[in-house]
């Protein structure tokens, strides 16, 4: 079991010394870099030297403490560092090797078909969007893939959660 003693590096606060974290899984959002990109605060004992700025998986102005990204959509990359990928467009194909119970190799290849989306324009109006996969989840044990589109537009200001669950929106899949 983790505890502070058994960490690599003895104090949880020396996290940037610490091994690349894997997973298969999702990150959480409290996770680095994912708190970075929303502006909060990184706890540790922070370095010019970060492994996953090193390896070229996040921007070297990552740490900068008055840094804002215009990509807010990074923040969503749930994935761990060498997972993650930009946007899919669809037609891809992904290999999975030695990570489903019964293939050796579990290729999925990502539909080419994109759907038509639209959200509130205010005013009893809808506003199309570009459609853009934001997520793919591969679950080799169940044989499933989930595929996750957006569509986006800017707002005319914040909105309360109440307001946003009532938005209307219209999503076509391409017969």
């Amino acid at each position: 079991r983790l505890n502070p003693e058994r960490l690599a590096v003895g104090d949880e606060l020396e996290w940037p010394k610490m091994p690349l974290p894997q997973s298969t899984g999702w990150m959480n959002y409290n996770c680095f870099p994912r708190r970075a990109y929303v502006g909060f605060a990184i706890p540790g004992k922070l370095t010019k030297t970060i492994a996953e700025v090193e390896h070229g998986y996040y921007p070297d102005n990552l740490l900068d403490a008055n840094k804002t990204f215009a990509d807010t959509q990074l923040v969503a990359q749930g994935a761990s560092p060498g997972l993650q990928f930009p946007h899919f467009r669809g037609g891809e194909t992904i290999v999975l090797d030695n990570l489903h119970p019964k293939q050796a190799r579990f290729t999925v290849t990502l539909p080419t078909g994109v759907p038509r989306i639209w959200v509130d324009g205010r005013k009893g109006t809808l506003k199309e969007t570009e459609p853009v996969i934001h997520t793919v989840v591969i679950e080799p044990d169940l044989d499933r893939v989930t595929i996750l589109w957006r569509g986006s537009a800017p707002a005319l200001r914040p909105y309360l959660p109440a307001e946003l669950t009532k938005m209307p929106f219209q999503v076509e899949w391409p017969s």
